[in-house]
């Protein structure tokens, strides 16, 4: 009977020692490598800064379960990202960027929005290659609300001009619209 315990406490002690040289090495692996695709706006480097920031930040066994568990960050004219663990030495992160059309000027701020005229970002600074909206008459501009204009079919028509400038490699800064 004496032999069954000194035996049990051997494997109990060798089990102990194994899960803490895992834990050890989980902890000490750090992602080397960042590769981005999908982001016209953000480079490797500042996606890598943007996600991985911290202590733990590159720890890949963090990385991971923080981007399995927790919330995305909001990062700005990104709709969404996806990570993906080639091997816990090497990440891709893959950027789904938002579709911003055109931007107006609204209260010092520079307000963003898509082809439905939905303001889907506010910055305090311009954006190269994006031309501003101006001649048309609003009150207020809400993050995430379509923005209230009496003629909805002027989003159409911007939306058709930006992909007409872009199609012929053509940058405006800005596009004017009156009453008519």
């Amino acid at each position: 009977m004496r032999n069954y315990g000194s035996k049990h406490h051997i494997g109990a002690g060798i089990a102990v020692a194994v899960v803490l040289l895992l834990a050890i090495l989980l902890l000490s692996v750090q992602i080397q490598h960042v590769t981005v695709t999908g982001s016209d706006r953000y480079s490797a480097k500042q996606v890598e800064e943007l996600l991985f920031t911290g202590r733990w930040g590159k720890n890949s066994a963090h990385a991971y379960f923080s981007d399995k568990f927790r919330p995305h960050i909001q990062i700005p004219f990104v709709e969404d990202y996806k990570v993906v663990f080639h091997n816990p030495l090497d990440v891709e992160v893959i950027i789904y960027e938002k579709s911003i059309v055109g931007y107006v000027s609204y209260m010092s701020s520079f307000m963003y929005f898509d082809k439905d005229g939905t303001v889907v970002e506010a910055s305090d600074a311009k954006t190269a290659g994006i031309p501003q909206v101006t001649g048309i008459p609003f009150n207020q501009v809400v993050l995430y609300e379509p923005l209230p204009v009496d003629n909805q079919e002027v989003f159409k028509e911007i939306l058709y001009m930006t992909q007409i400038l872009s199609k012929y490699e053509i940058s405006a800064d800005k596009i004017y619209f009156d009453d008519s």
